[in-house]
């Protein structure tokens, strides 16, 4: 009996990037990324990402308030950033949320000091992508994710929720660890 004939909401309108179980998501990063160093590799690509992202608004903001300071600009480029903290604060562990705001304040203040050019950050962002697929050649250690399989299809709305909290889940993997083997 399909998801529809039962009243229930199929695996994909389940999934969503305004409500998940961290520790679910968390679990089932650990699925492919247990070792230490693959997650030393997300979280620089992460934070590279970030990085260029945060430098092409800085870039977008200074072009249309030339005037401004850098502190300005950090405070701006902070409150970009506000939407996605709301998010994480309804969703995943307090450690995780903390770091990520610390983040998300370091990743402002860069950008608004020592920004990336513009084009270095556009074409930053395939690089950074890159080195998280190379590291899964590097890496290759998995456990089984069947059982994540049907709450979890690949597909647009899982990149999307990834993204969203790829950094708080791997912040979470540096605050606590390999925690399946606890449980």
């Amino acid at each position: 009996m399909s998801a529809e004939n039962t009243g229930q909401p199929s695996a994909t309108a389940r999934l969503s990037i305004l409500s998940i179980d961290f520790d679910e998501v968390y679990q089932r990063h650990l699925g492919r990324h247990s070792q230490f160093g693959i997650n030393v590799l997300h979280l620089i690509a992460v934070y590279g990402v970030y990085f260029s992202i945060f430098s092409v608004a800085r870039s977008a903001v200074a072009a249309a308030f030339p005037q401004m300071t850098w502190s300005e600009l950090t405070v701006l480029l902070f409150g970009l950033a506000v939407p996605w903290l709301a998010v994480l604060m309804w969703n995943v562990r307090t450690g995780a949320l903390l770091l990520s705001v610390l983040s998300a304040i370091l990743l402002s203040l860069a950008a608004a000091v020592w920004p990336l050019p513009f084009w270095l950050a556009i074409a930053s962002l395939p690089a950074w992508h890159q080195l998280q697929q190379l590291s899964h050649r590097w890496y290759t250690e998995h456990r089984d994710m069947s059982r994540f399989a049907a709450g979890y299809p690949k597909g647009a709305r899982l990149v999307i929720m990834l993204a969203v909290f790829e950094l708080p889940i791997l912040l979470q993997y540096f605050l606590a660890g390999d925690c399946s083997s606890r449980t």
